[in-house]
């Protein structure tokens, strides 16, 4: 299970890096809530770790297993973001206001396809 997760993670990296045409590249917001993304599934696979080690030794860590849960939905909500923003760059163009830890408030400003028309 360990395993296959860590290469779960190591493709949705490489899939989200693949979004991004040879012009394109990550704005603030992108790369803030890629960031987000990857430091979060970093922290908490720590923390599972930690519960997985020492959970018999030391039962009263079974908190970590709480962090490990909020750190995995936190990275998978900014790879979303990632990932939707990307994609919205490709057919709009939009503003992004970020906010706290990678969560943006989306405004599209124009249809590209609209405006070039």
């Amino acid at each position: 299970f360990i395993h296959g997760f860590a290469v779960m993670v190591l493709i949705d990296t490489v899939l989200t890096i693949s979004l991004l045409d040879s012009s394109a590249r990550f704005g603030k917001v992108e790369l803030r809530a890629y960031l987000v993304s990857l430091v979060a599934i970093v922290l908490g696979r720590i923390a599972w770790e930690l519960e997985h080690l020492l959970c018999f030794k030391y039962p009263q860590v079974w908190p970590l297993h709480v962090v490990w849960h909020f750190f995995s939905c936190l990275s998978a909500y900014a790879a979303m973001v990632t990932v939707y923003v990307i994609r919205a760059r490709k057919n709009y163009e939009i503003q992004c206001l970020p906010r706290f830890l990678g969560f943006v408030d989306l405004i599209s400003v124009a249809n590209k396809a609209t405006k070039e028309a």
